[in-house]
């Protein structure tokens, strides 16, 4: 019942703990919707929808996903089928794919989160990761496992390419441990 709400190439559906009762909800691309709230209808994703921290979007309908979809901290779920056909992101949300997840696209998680490899050049510890545009990578090290966690260098935009992390000086520690941070 109703029309149809779009969110067409360069605008910006932002919900606010509300609710929307449509024919259908579509993010054009370009489009984007964000925020949290209710959906009373189905949505179509051709752009970008975000799930902000720490709320949800729920859906009650289908989701079809042939965009890009990423949780920030925040969830998506919906009471029909949830129908991945392009990106969907989880790497920094606290979800789960649902029971009613068909994934026919990509989906990025922690494990997409890893060092590709570690050298020593001279003194320094290189260490190069794999990047995800839409995301920041920050290095970190420790003493130890259950010590405090330092920034080495400055962050990183992802970009799909790899990106090489230099700790200087880090080959003459006794131990060192790395990780690292990905935001959001």
């Amino acid at each position: 019942s109703g029309a149809t709400v779009r969110a067409a190439n360069g605008a910006t559906l932002r919900l606010r703990d509300g609710s929307i009762t449509a024919g259908g909800l579509q993010v054009d691309a370009g489009g984007t919707l964000s925020g949290q709230g209710i959906l009373n209808t189905d949505l179509v994703n051709l752009g970008t929808v975000l799930a902000d921290s720490p709320g949800s979007i729920r859906i009650n309908g289908t989701i079809t996903n042939s965009g890009t979809m990423r949780m920030l901290g925040g969830t998506i779920a919906s009471t029909g089928p949830f129908i991945n056909n392009g990106l969907l992101d989880i790497i920094n949300g606290p979800q789960t794919l649902p029971a009613n997840f068909q994934n026919n696209g990509t989906v990025l998680d922690s494990s997409s989160v890893r060092i590709q490899s570690v050298a020593i050049a001279g003194s320094n510890i290189v260490l190069t990761v794999p990047s995800v545009a839409g995301h920041r990578y920050q290095l970190q090290r420790s003493e130890s496992l259950t010590g405090a966690w330092q920034d080495v260098g400055t962050p990183q935009a992802g970009s799909g390419a790899n990106l090489q992390f230099t700790d200087p000086g880090g080959a003459g520690a006794a131990k060192r441990f790395y990780r690292v941070q990905v935001t959001p």
